[in-house]
């Protein structure tokens, strides 16, 4: 089905090739260029201070001038490109993997150096980055297995519990590819060290419900769903689910 935001599928190269039309004014009119790249609206906050939108694009004020940049996600595919309109260069690299924005910082030192503040804004808070301990995390759960890597975070839960080793999209994402491949006590595993991790987040429960569900566990899943939608009334995947739960539990 049709999608303006994720079914126009290209390559790097192909993308790259885009940026420097839009660098070089070969696909717009010199007057839909400077609106394209002119800001229209800032992010709120103190942190989003130098980055605004543009026309189709994500904006921002660096000290080497306006550069504009762009970030996908899609599951377990990860993009990222920005470019600077004075000096007319600019990076794009997809990544087939969830910690697909991880290298992001890196490779934006590595390729055109000095600073981003998209890369510190809250839009890209929430993504782990590779030299973090999220990232220790997911190397020992690659390497030890999962039993591991729960046992690496409960150690760094106890040394700081109010800063989690992963973040809940991160880690709920891990999930997910283990329900997929159906290694459902895997992902039960990482779903309950979510809960541990964010109690007060709804989403953890839906997602340890929804694998309770598919090992068959019914008892178990009404219990998460409900407890989904006490954080969020309005979790209507959760209500769903819980009223098919509910039958089939009769």
């Amino acid at each position: 089905r049709a999608n303006m935001a994720g079914t126009l599928h290209t390559t790097a190269g192909d993308y790259g090739k885009f940026i420097c039309g839009l660098l070089n004014n070969h696909l717009l009119s010199a007057e839909t260029s400077r609106l394209m790249f002119t800001p229209q609206t800032q992010l709120e906050g103190e942190m989003n201070k130098d980055v605004f939108w543009g026309l189709g694009v994500g904006l921002q004020q660096t000290p080497d001038g306006i550069a504009f940049w762009h970030w996908g996600d899609n599951g377990p595919f990860k993009a990222y490109m920005v470019a600077f309109t004075a000096q007319k260069i600019g990076m794009v690299y997809f990544a087939n993997s969830m910690s697909g924005l991880s290298i992001v910082e890196r490779l934006s030192e590595m390729t055109l150096g000095g600073k981003q503040p998209v890369l510190t804004c809250e839009l890209l808070d929430g993504y782990d980055r590779i030299n973090t301990p999220a990232m220790d995390f997911i190397r020992v759960l690659s390497a030890q297995g999962v039993d591991s890597a729960v046992n690496f975070a409960d150690r760094q839960y106890l040394i700081t519990p109010e800063s989690p080793v992963i973040k809940e999209q991160s880690l709920n994402g891990l999930g997910y590819q283990f329900l997929q491949q159906k290694k459902i006590d895997n992902a039960i595993k990482l779903f309950e060290l979510n809960v541990k991790l964010y109690p007060e987040a709804y989403n953890v429960y839906d997602s340890l419900g929804e694998a309770y569900m598919e090992k068959g566990e019914i008892g178990l899943a009404i219990v998460n769903y409900k407890r989904s939608i006490e954080l969020n009334p309005d979790n209507t995947n959760g209500i769903e689910m819980l009223k098919k739960l509910e039958k089939m539990q009769k």
